[in-house]
């Protein structure tokens, strides 16, 4: 049990390391502009907004530069 809970929190650690490694913006808010939707990231200080058709849902998180 203890290993698992190791392998467990490495996992962990290296998932939040390569998600900042690559620049990952994670989704903050979405608001419905009739046919289409804005979905809106955040990357620090740093806000980014990716237009989708208003039926489609806004991925999780997105790479930026």
């Amino acid at each position: 049990m203890r290993i698992r809970g190791l392998l467990v929190g490495l996992l962990v650690v290296l998932f939040i390391h390569s998600a900042f490694a690559q620049n990952v913006a994670f989704l903050v808010s979405m608001e419905v502009t009739g046919m289409t939707q804005q979905c809106v990231y955040a990357f620090g200080a740093d806000r980014y907004t990716l237009t989708i058709a208003a039926h489609e849902n806004c991925v999780l998180s997105i790479i930026v530069d």
